[in-house]
């Protein structure tokens, strides 16, 4: 019951989201006992692909709508995120993307690209396809290596309105880091 009241849902979806954790080995349920967590953190997501295709085919299903451009200075903590020198220069890029098919927002979209690239900013920004196939075809850059982390978060305030959910709403921060064929993140 406090579960429901917290979350503001059904007794049924508390029951359902239980019993998806104990499936993942997160939690232990004992008849009269009730649930305790069996491990501090649940295990990592992780998705194999095979090629960039695969990450193309999310692309074409899909719109982005720009919303915010910009160059940013990578300060501490952000540098950390890029792991990159603070201090360094990115472009930014901000916006919806959208199925093509739906006019319901499905995530907020940042992408940074590094300094060399600022040059390039309207060429990129009339470009069309994913953001490393822009830099491909405009710089010949690349994609030889593609680091994916996935995470749990939250909807943040400023961003719950343009979403049209509520703020604090569980979601997922998808990171992606597309290296050169030198190693060197672009």
């Amino acid at each position: 019951h406090e579960l429901c009241a917290r979350f503001a849902v059904s007794r049924h979806t508390v029951r359902e989201a239980l019993r998806d954790l104990q499936q993942q080995g997160v939690l232990a349920r004992q008849r009269g006992a009730g649930a305790v967590v069996a491990a501090a953190q649940p295990p990592p997501y992780v998705q194999a692909l095979a090629s960039l295709a695969e990450l193309d085919d999310y692309a074409a299903e899909t719109v982005f709508e720009g919303l915010a451009e910009s160059v940013v200075t990578a300060r501490d903590q952000l540098a950390a995120e890029l792991d990159c020198q603070p201090g360094s220069r990115w472009l930014r890029f901000a916006g919806l993307r959208y199925r093509r098919e739906d006019d319901k927002p499905l995530c907020w979209t940042e992408v940074l690209l590094a300094e060399p690239l600022i040059a390039d900013r309207e060429a990129i920004r009339a470009g069309t396809g994913p953001f490393y196939e822009r830099v491909r075809k405009i710089r010949g850059l690349t994609a030889e290596t593609v680091e994916q982390q996935v995470s749990a978060t939250v909807v943040a305030r400023e961003l719950a309105g343009v979403l049209d959910c509520r703020e604090c709403a569980p979601a997922l921060l998808v990171r992606r880091r597309y290296l050169d064929t030198t190693g060197v993140p672009f």
